[in-house]
C-alpha cells in the first residue's frame, strides 16, 4: 500500500529548549540543521517522545519539560503504513498521559506498534561498550516488531521472573519452585522466537560488514542465556540454590547477548571507534531492512549527527542504503555542505534551528 507522502504532523509545547511550534516531516530525508545547542536533537526526540512516551537521551523523561513549564505535551498525525492515527503524548511533573485516536493508553506498547522507530547517533557504538544489555534491547526491539505474540511472550516471561527473584530474595525455595514452570516455559519460546528471528535477518548485517569493513572479519553469535547442554527449566532446578543465596535469577532469557567479535577479540576491543560506529550501524540498519523487506514497514530514523566520528564515504554509504529502503529520515547536521550533493537534493523538508526556533527552509541546494 503506498503510504500519503506526508508522514507526521506534530505539534510541541513546553519541550525543553524549543519554542512551542509545529513541524511536518514527509517520507525520505528531512534535514535539521544550526549551531550546537539550537535545538537540533530536540526536534528528533519530539518524535521519538511521541511514538514511545519518553525521551532517547534520558532515562528522566521530566527532564524534557522546558524550564519554567508545568508540563510537555506533543500531539500529532502520523501515518503508520495503513491508515493516519492521532496520537498525544504529555509529561507533567508526576504524570505520563498518552492517547492514541482519543483513546488513553495503559502503556507504551500501543504506540510503540505504530511504528519501528530507531536512533543512530554518536552513542551508538555503545550497543558494543556498554555491555549485553544494549545488545540485548536491541534484539527484543526486532522480535517486537517482527512478531507481535513475542511482547505477550516477554510479559510473561518478566512477571514469572519478577515472582522468583521475590520467592529467592525471601528465601523460599517452594515459591521459587512453583513460579520454574512459566519461567522455563515462556523462556525457550522467548528463545526459539530470537533465534529464528536473528537468523532471518543476520544476512544482511553480514552484507553491510562484508561492504563497509572489508577484510575486518567480523561474527556475530547469539547466546541464550543459559547452559547450552541443558534446557532452561534444567538449570534452573541446578541454580535454584545459588540463585536463593544470590537473591535473583542467575541464567535465562534475561541474560543474553550478541557476541560481536573481530580479529578474535571482543569487537569494542579490536576496532577503531569509526569501525565500531559501523558494526553497531549495521546491527541496527540490518534489523530495519529486513521489516522493510519482509513486512513491506517503512522504518523511520533518526539520525544525530551522523558526521561525527565517521569519514565522508561512511556517511554517503549509510544514507545510501536509507533512501533504497524508503525509510522516513530525519537527520541534523551543524555543516549540511558537507553532505553529498545527491542528498541535499533529496532533502524534502529543512528545518534551521536557532535559539530554539525552527524556519523551514524552502530549498537546501
Amino acid at each position: 500500500m503506498e503510504l500519503e507522502e506526508e508522514f507526521v504532523q506534530l505539534k510541541c509545547e513546553g519541550f525543553r529548549n524549543l519554542s512551542d511550534q509545529n513541524f511536518r516531516f514527509i517520507q525520505g530525508f528531512n534535514l535539521i540543521s544550526g549551531p550546537n545547542g539550537s535545538g537540533k536533537t530536540s526536534v528528533l526526540e519530539t518524535l521519538y517522545f511521541l511514538v514511545y512516551g519518553k525521551s532517547f537521551r534520558s532515562n528522566n523523561s521530566q527532564n524534557i519539560i522546558r524550564k519554567n513549564s508545568d508540563f510537555s505535551r506533543v500531539v500529532g498525525d502520523i501515518h503508520d503504513g495503513y491508515r493516519r492515527v492521532r496520537v498525544g503524548v504529555e509529561r507533567s511533573r508526576s504524570t505520563l498521559t498518552m492517547r492514541v485516536d482519543g483513546r488513553e493508553c495503559q502503556t507504551r506498547i500501543e504506540l510503540a506498534l505504530k511504528v519501528p522507530l530507531q536512533v543512530l547517533s554518536t552513542e551508538t557504538q555503545r550497543i558494543l561498550q556498554d555491555g549485553p544489555d544494549g545488545r540485548r534491547k536491541l534484539l527484543n526491539w526486532g522480535c517486537f516488531h517482527n512478531d507481535q505474540g513475542f511482547s505477550r511472550t516477554w510479559n510473561r516471561y518478566e512477571r514469572a521472573l519478577r515472582q522468583r527473584n521475590v520467592a529467592l530474595r525471601s528465601k523460599d525455595l517452594r515459591l521459587a519452585f512453583a513460579w520454574e514452570k512459566e519461567l522455563a516455559e515462556t523462556g525457550a519460546l522467548l528463545e526459539v522466537q530470537r533465534s529464528e528471528y536473528l537468523e532471518s535477518y543476520l544476512p544482511i548485517a553480514r552484507r553491510y560488514l562484508a561492504e563497509w569493513l572489508g577484510d575486518v572479519d567480523v561474527t556475530i553469535h547469539y547466546r541464550r542465556g543459559w547452559d547450552d547442554d541443558n534446557s532452561l527449566g534444567e538449570s534452573l532446578k541446578a541454580l535454584r540454590k545459588r540463585d536463593k543465596e544470590l537473591g535473583f535469577t542467575s541464567r535465562g532469557p534475561h541474560r543474553a547477548d550478541l557476541s560481536v567479535q573481530a580479529l578474535g577479540l571482543q569487537a569494542q576491543h579490536a576496532l577503531s571507534r569509526g569501525q565500531q560506529k559501523l558494526v553497531a550501524i549495521a546491527l541496527v540498519l540490518s534489523q530495519l531492512r529486513h521489516l522493510a523487506e519482509q513486512l513491506e514497514r517503512r522504518p523511520v530514523v533518526l539520525l544525530d549527527d551522523l558526521l561525527a566520528e565517521l569519514d565522508d564515504g561512511a556517511v554517503a554509504a549509510v544514507l545510501e542504503d536509507l533512501r533504497q529502503s524508503a525509510a522516513t529520515v530525519l537527520f541534523t547536521a551543524i555543516n549540511p555542505e558537507r553532505l553529498p550533493a545527491w542528498v541535499l537534493q533529496g532533502v524534502r523538508t529543512h528545518y534551521q534551528l536557532k535559539d530554539g526556533v525552527a524556519r523551514e527552509v524552502v530549498s537546501c541546494t
